[in-house]
């Protein structure tokens, strides 16, 4: 067992009634992942009293005839925000990038971020932030994407950064950028989560220029990853 695995094991612990999911990825060896797609929280949860601890890890490491998408529609239905981190993610295999790892900054579910202030989440938001600065330490991937202000807000408190320095484009000519003292550059993008997708930024909702934007994002994406190799 790799250290990742343990990491996953212990920290995907049931808490509150559900199994914290750490990421989505078509890679069996997540540890490899060059590039993170980061939320802010997952909206669907994983009922610790449908599936059991081990099958969600094996999921993860999609080994063992589970896989994370498999596992994904058998427990719970798709969010509204997965076809667009599905184009994303389309995007950057498109530009080359394969190795992608799609995750939040807190790995803990809730219908919506609110929620978390909630009694009956109690420790949940806590939890998703350990899984996600665990995994950006063991990790440490070349490139991560954030999108939409609550994710940026969320990001800097876990990397100390002053959230003035992450600034989301507004249009679809600015590409902003962001790099971590782990050498890791985290390219900002509003957000890809409904409503926000419709009717943010204000005035030039995202919804309208994304396709043009996140390829050439991935293709941004691709180059820097490869100045890296």
């Amino acid at each position: 067992m790799n250290n990742l695995e343990q990491a996953v094991r212990e920290l995907t612990a049931e808490i509150n009634g559900q199994f914290p999911r750490p990421w989505m990825t078509t890679m069996t060896d997540p540890a490899a992942a060059d590039v993170f797609i980061v939320g802010l929280n997952p909206a669907k949860a994983y009922p610790s009293s449908a599936v059991s601890h081990q099958r969600h890890i094996d999921a993860l490491f999609n080994r063992n005839g589970e896989s994370c998408r498999g596992l994904y529609a058998e427990v719970t239905q798709e969010s509204r925000t997965r076809g667009n981190i599905d184009l994303l993610a389309a995007k950057l295999s498109a530009a080359g990038v394969c190795s992608v790892l799609e995750t939040n900054v807190i790995c803990y579910s809730t219908a919506d971020s609110k929620a978390l202030r909630l009694p009956e989440h109690a420790g949940g938001k806590e939890r998703g932030r350990a899984i996600f600065s665990m995994l950006t330490t063991v990790i440490r991937p070349k490139a991560m994407v954030i999108h939409g202000a609550g994710v940026r807000k969320e990001f800097g408190k876990v990397f100390n950064v002053n959230p003035d320095l992450l600034p989301l484009p507004t249009h679809a000519a600015e590409f902003f950028h962001y790099d971590l003292a782990t050498g890791t550059r985290v390219f900002l993008i509003p957000s890809l989560a409904l409503p926000a997708y419709r009717t943010q930024p204000p005035g030039n909702f995202f919804c309208n220029w994304a396709d043009d934007y996140l390829s050439k994002l991935a293709a941004l994406i691709a180059a820097h990853c490869s100045s890296k190799n």
